[in-house]
């Protein structure tokens, strides 16, 4: 039944990136672009000439509001890196204290049947890898086939995105060392930092809680969408519904405690949001200005070969 489910989530995912991007191809003009992605979205005009007619007829819509005069009210109610990573901290340390009481309550829910089972195991696929890359591919896929430029930036940030959240979230969990709810050996998970390598890969289960890798992909894959499609207001609502839903099914089924989630969450907005302000293959000067970007290339030393993530904020 999990295959199946899989496929299902596959599909669905699939499904819903060409329903969206045909949509978007409806839309009269490009509403209300941030002065960042007019930069990004300008350096691409070259590619896309029904791209630059779009541009022009929308270049006073998409700048006027963010004039220098309202520039400093519209950033100032923002929340900056600081102040969400000690929100997350804070729901970290509140969601903690009562973790062994929420996970019971969950898992007992998630015994009641074998339906509740399936479709506590459906939204855990929907937090997988997985589905979130082949929704990248089909962008990308749309994007090549109709030459629709956004399209295919869109799964090229959520590529970048994808693989930044992993490295991230794995170097954390090799840090924490926390115990899943399954594999607790005290009412809210024991706490081994720095564990032995050897020992986390002979047993992954009793290190790898925290944070929540299937949380941060969720979020960053839709971080990317909500951030390359702001004109697509029912998209918001859906994401969260969406992360929710992870959560929930992740916790009863005994792979996270609840307070895994927050830091996932926080995690993958920010590289979500990094990886569609980075430099694509088509503009080369998007980090001269010092603009918060995120960089992820092959490292070759001594040898070893391995994956570089560089954030610079």
């Amino acid at each position: 039944m999990v295959n199946v489910s899989t496929c299902c989530c596959v599909v669905v995912l699939i499904l819903c990136a060409f329903a969206f991007t045909a949509h978007a191809q409806d839309l009269p003009s490009l509403q209300r672009y941030d002065l960042q992605q007019v930069r990004a979205d300008t350096s691409l005009m070259f590619y896309d000439m029904q791209f630059q007619t779009r541009m022009e007829e929308s270049l006073r819509f998409a700048v006027e509001p963010r004039m220098p005069q309202n520039l400093v009210m519209y950033q100032s109610l923002r929340p900056t890196l600081t102040e969400k990573l000690i929100g997350a901290g804070f729901l970290t340390a509140v969601l903690l204290s009562s973790d062994d009481r929420t996970a019971m309550r969950s898992e007992r829910w998630y015994a009641r049947s074998r339906k509740t089972q399936n479709l506590g195991d459906s939204f855990v696929m929907m937090g997988d890898g997985a589905p979130h890359l082949g929704l990248a591919g089909a962008f990308a896929i749309f994007g090549y086939a109709t030459s629709d430029t956004r399209a295919l930036r869109t799964g090229s940030a959520m590529v970048r995105a994808i693989l930044g959240t992993g490295l991230m979230v794995q170097t954390l969990k090799r840090i924490a060392g926390r115990q899943r709810p399954s594999h607790a050996t005290h009412p809210r998970g024991e706490w081994n930092p720095f564990p032995n390598q050897k020992h986390y890969n002979k047993n992954i289960p009793a290190f790898d809680a925290f944070p929540s890798g299937h949380i941060a992909t969720t979020t960053t894959t839709l971080t990317v969408l909500m951030e390359s499609y702001p004109e697509a207001t029912w998209l918001r609502p859906l994401s969260y519904a969406i992360i929710g839903a992870v959560g929930f099914g992740l916790a009863s089924s005994g792979m996270h405690w609840y307070s895994d989630f927050p830091l996932g969450i926080v995690i993958g907005h920010l590289i979500g949001k990094l990886a569609v302000n980075s430099a694509s293959v088509f503009d080369d000067s998007a980090h001269a200005g010092g603009e918060p970007s995120m960089t992820i290339s092959p490292l070759l030393t001594d040898g070893r070969v391995g994956v570089e993530l560089h954030i610079a904020l």
